[in-house]
């Protein structure tokens, strides 16, 4: 919604310019930022966003890219480790987290740059004007990357709730137990807890 919103009104456009300097050294352009952005959010959307860039070696590299930055999603797992490992310093071990991903994202970009994508195509842009954006056109896009999230992603989260159910309530030989102790879920949570004895 919000890359619909800028993109219409023609911010998108003047913010790419604006960021394409900072993108360059590292072999990427302003056209780029905006999917790295918003992997913040979303790593699955950020990456179907990538669909709008017209260079291949450009739109891969960015794909690639894309792991280093942590998405809202992984947020609690990030609490949960800083508070059983490091709860003295929580706050400064998440901006560590994230601003180390963000310096890596941009080392990888700069060694794949130099390496792999060796040519990088300039950087033009049609400066559109601004202008604002309609409400049914806004509802229309919102549609849109709704239907194309649950295609693409939906059909992932439901198969892994499934599989989780399945383990949660069935025991080793197909009995449906309800949970508890006879689960497949317990017995796995049961072999693999000698991982987490340094978490305590």
């Amino acid at each position: 919604l919000s890359r619909t919103l800028l993109e219409e009104s023609g911010l998108r456009a003047r913010v790419a310019f604006m960021s394409d300097g900072l993108c360059e050294n590292s072999g990427r352009n302003g056209r780029a930022f905006f999917s790295l952005f918003s992997g913040y959010g979303c790593t699955a959307v950020a990456a179907l966003s990538t669909r709008s860039l017209e260079n291949e070696a450009l739109k891969k590299r960015t794909i690639l890219l894309l792991p280093f930055v942590s998405c809202s999603a992984r947020l609690p797992v990030y609490v949960m480790v800083a508070n059983a490992v490091f709860p003295f310093a929580k706050p400064v071990l998440l901006a560590g987290i994230y601003l180390g991903g963000l310096a890596l994202a941009c080392l990888v970009s700069a060694l794949l740059h130099k390496t792999v994508f060796k040519n990088n195509p300039p950087f033009v842009m049609e400066m559109p004007a601004l202008r604002k954006v309609g409400a049914k056109k806004l509802a229309k896009a919102l549609h849109y990357y709704a239907k194309q999230f649950i295609i693409r992603v939906g059909g992932v989260i439901l198969a892994v709730t499934l599989a989780l159910w399945f383990a949660g309530n069935f025991s080793p030989a197909f009995v449906y137990v309800g949970g508890g102790e006879e689960s497949i879920l317990y017995l796995l949570g049961k072999g693999l807890k000698y991982l987490f004895y340094p978490m305590g």
